[in-house]
């Protein structure tokens, strides 16, 4: 995800030029990287793809209408971030 900003931030003309620079710092300072995590965990879009996901994709259940079935079960799919950070 940060190769990718990187790449947008050196060849984009869309890109508002403070985030840019920030963009552009965090390659070699540690608290441009904190303060870039920080406002993009602000944003919806981006706070799913830098930190830890999960979600249910298969679930199974009983096949009456109204009666709860003898077994149930679900598959949950953990996508975990290999950073952390504090919010």
């Amino acid at each position: 995800m940060f190769a990718t900003l990187q790449c947008l931030a050196e060849y984009s003309v869309d890109m508002p030029g403070t985030f840019r620079d920030l963009i552009l710092q965090a390659a070699s300072s540690d608290a441009a990287l904190d303060l870039l995590t920080r406002a993009l965990a602000k944003i919806s879009l981006f706070k799913s793809l830098i930190g830890t996901t999960q979600g249910i994709d298969v679930i199974k259940g009983g096949i009456k209408v109204n009666a709860l079935p003898e077994q149930a079960s679900a598959i949950v799919n953990h996508r975990i971030a290999v950073f952390r950070f504090a919010l």
